[in-house]
């Protein structure tokens, strides 16, 4: 089992920001109101569509390409941002689209099998899925946070089963080597499960 933290702060790009945040004092009112209503709001962020623009850095990029070519039936991808979701109003790779093809991209040419992303920052869990475009079938499991919770509806077409959960929860991983498969689940906070999604390890490899 391989567990890879990425950084995605110091070496970012500036990011880009939406009309929305104009006035953020503004934006925040706005925002609140909508969310009671039961909308789901626009956040304060947009794509930088610069090739240029970048979350991990060239020298990061490297020494990341260099991990996944390392052997391991599971690997375990930290990121501190959601690395699938496919809204680009927060905080989130899709706000890097170079960089998030990028990913996909490294994962197919090293071959990397078993990974599996953990991400939060977003104040409410979810289990992310994409399947088009990548060597085989992504998850990415956010879990935030215990001591906050955003109330605010937030749109991702690729939630699984379309469910989230805004309210306090954590994540947990369960690797069964016996069986192989890995189990993403997301836990209130005494403990109940409010999510499961079970992974055979041999369908997590490039094809």
């Amino acid at each position: 089992m391989q567990l890879i933290l990425l950084d995605l702060r110091y070496n970012r790009t500036p990011i880009a920001t939406s009309p929305f945040l104009a006035d953020e004092a503004a934006y925040r009112k706005w925002a609140e109101r909508e969310g009671k209503a039961g909308r789901d709001v626009p956040g304060p962020y947009a794509r930088n569509p610069d090739p240029a623009a970048t979350m991990l850095g060239e020298r990061q990029w490297r020494w990341f390409e260099a991990q996944l070519r390392q052997p391991a039936d599971v690997r375990m991808i930290g990121s501190s941002l959601q690395v699938l979701a496919d809204f680009p109003g927060w905080e989130a790779w899709v706000n890097y689209p170079n960089d998030q093809q990028r990913l996909f991209r490294l994962i197919r040419e090293t071959d990397a099998r078993g990974v599996v992303m953990l991400s939060g920052d977003t104040h409410y869990g979810e289990i992310t899925r994409q399947a088009e475009n990548v060597p085989y079938p992504l998850y990415d499991i956010t879990s935030s946070g215990l001591t906050q919770v955003w109330h605010v509806p937030v749109p991702n077409a690729l939630r699984i089963d379309g469910r989230y959960f805004r309210q306090a929860n954590f994540g947990m991983v369960e690797i069964d080597w016996v069986s192989r498969n890995v189990s993403l689940v997301l836990r209130d906070e005494r403990g109940g499960e409010l999510m499961r999604q079970t992974l055979a390890l041999a369908d997590l490899a490039p094809r």
